[in-house]
């Protein structure tokens, strides 16, 4: 099974609360040019939640780290990102929905990014949730070793740190 850097899973986690209605996150082996590890798939048909993804990945790929965005036959890239949004044509207009991206939105972070600081806007519930999801999946180790500690308590205020950082 394949599983996501502990940024690209905050990010994943955000992109979740931001967008409700957008499935979770997933990757595979193998998936992504970079690994796995920097590709996630959204599962959605709804084609509105793709436009609103999508504008928002763009508008904030520099805070999440963003090499590129494929969604609904369309591609921005970073290094690109002076051509705009362009059509993905990787497969033509007979590919399957998986390959012209019509049932998911794919995004692929940048590896070289993974000491970056996450700068967007965390409201408490948001960091309560990625703090309780981050926690529960162990993600943090306890690097104190102190059976006492809550880590849970320690990513929030972790996290908690990172939005005071962000931009309004």
């Amino acid at each position: 099974m394949a599983t996501f850097t502990p940024r690209v899973t905050l990010i994943c986690k955000i992109i979740n609360d931001r967008f409700p209605g957008l499935g979770d996150a997933g990757t595979y082996p193998g998936h992504g040019e970079d690994g796995s590890q920097f590709a996630a798939d959204f599962w959605t048909t709804n084609k509105g939640l793709h436009d609103d993804v999508l504008a928002w990945v763009i508008e904030n790929h520099k805070n999440l780290g963003v090499k590129y965005i494929i969604s609904w036959k369309r591609i921005w890239s970073d290094a690109r990102s002076s051509e705009g949004i362009r059509p993905y044509t990787r497969y033509g207009s007979d590919g399957t929905p998986s390959q012209l991206h019509t049932n998911h939105v794919h995004i692929s972070f940048d590896p070289g990014a993974e000491d970056m600081a996450v700068t967007v806007n965390l409201s408490d519930a948001t960091i309560k949730k990625i703090a309780d999801a981050v926690a529960n999946k162990d993600i943090v180790p306890n690097w104190k070793d102190d059976k006492d500690t809550n880590p849970t308590l320690a990513i929030k205020n972790a996290l908690g740190e990172i939005g005071k950082q962000t931009k309004p």
